[in-house]
Order: structure tokens, then sequence, then C-alpha cells
């Protein structure tokens, strides 16, 4: 079963593009419910799903997106998943707050909910355009406090990958997901 889930913000109010169009904690209170209730109209049509092999993946504002879910902690919409996987996003779980929200902070992700999930990360190594820097040592971070809370985690760069999700690494993305949790 594959869902896409839509971009799920309450106005696309901000001084830039980033804050415009870029899923954020700020959106958390409008998203979940909307995830929750395309969740539930999922759980209804396909009611034998074996969530305990569910993958939830995103790239860039999709991965944002399921970083909402990871930061909050909700019970109810982890345990439809045992794995996530979030590609060229969702990067601040280990940060109370995001480069394109300057001076706005976040309450802290709730890590210690994902016990027994396991979470893939993976991020392009290019460095140019400089912002991308920040934003792989975010990636670190978020893998660094994901074990920590000893969350089955993976950090994989993308070799000469900038904003990309190129076929080879989606291969080494399978690979991991279908590989038994340690």
């Amino acid at each position: 079963i594959l869902v896409n889930l839509p971009l799920f913000k309450p106005d696309f109010a901000g001084k830039n593009e980033d804050q415009q169009w870029t899923i954020s904690p700020r959106d958390t209170d409008y998203a979940l419910p909307a995830f929750r209730l395309l969740l539930n109209r999922l759980r209804e049509l396909v009611p034998n799903i074996d969530e305990s092999r569910s993958v939830l993946a995103g790239f860039s504002n999709g991965a944002n997106s399921i970083e909402l879910i990871l930061r909050a902690g909700d019970a109810d919409l982890l345990a439809r998943f045992s794995t996530f996987v979030l590609i060229e996003g969702g990067f601040y779980l280990a940060d109370h707050e995001v480069y394109y929200w300057p001076g706005v902070r976040f309450p802290p992700a709730r890590l210690a909910a994902l016990a027994g999930k396991r979470v893939l990360l993976m991020h392009g190594d290019q460095t140019n355009p400089p912002d991308r820097i920040p934003y792989i040592a975010a990636a670190q971070r978020a893998a660094a406090a994901l074990k920590q809370a000893g969350v089955e985690t993976a950090l994989m760069p993308m070799k000469e990958v900038g904003h990309d999700f190129p076929p080879a690494e989606m291969t080494r993305a399978r690979a991991w997901v279908l590989a038994a949790p340690r």
C-alpha cells in the first residue's frame, strides 16, 4: 500500500519561501489531526494491514511531515508504523528551532515514544549551497539523539548528492528497510 500524504499547513504565511512552504513544528496542531483522519480511513478501507511491517517514508517536505509525528510522540500515529525513513528532511528532532524560523523555539521531541521503532535518516553529502552544512549537522544531531533514546537508527549520507534521491540510494534505503531489526 502506498499512501501520499498531502501538504498540511494552516496557512502559507511567512517572510520567505522556506517559511511559506516548508513544513515545520509550527504546523503540528493542524497536520496531525489530518494525518490521523487519512490513516483512519486507510484502516477502514484495508482492515488487515500488518502495522508491525508498515513503513512511513518521506522526501524533503514529506520527511518534514513525518518529523511532526515523531516529534509529537503521538502513540496512535506511531503505532501504525514500525519503521520511519526520512530523506533530505525531518532532521530537526534534536533541535528546539529550525534555521528558517529564527527565534521561534519548539518543544523538545518526545523521542522516548519511539522505543522499538526503526528510523533511517538519509542526506546528500554535498555542501554547496552552503546552507546545506547546518542541515547535514542537524541530521547528525538527530541520529545521535535517536540512538541515545534507544531507537534503532541509521544515518546514511548519500555520496555526491544534493537535495535528491537517486535510484542507487533508493536501493540502499530498501535494503535497510528490509533487513531484520537488530
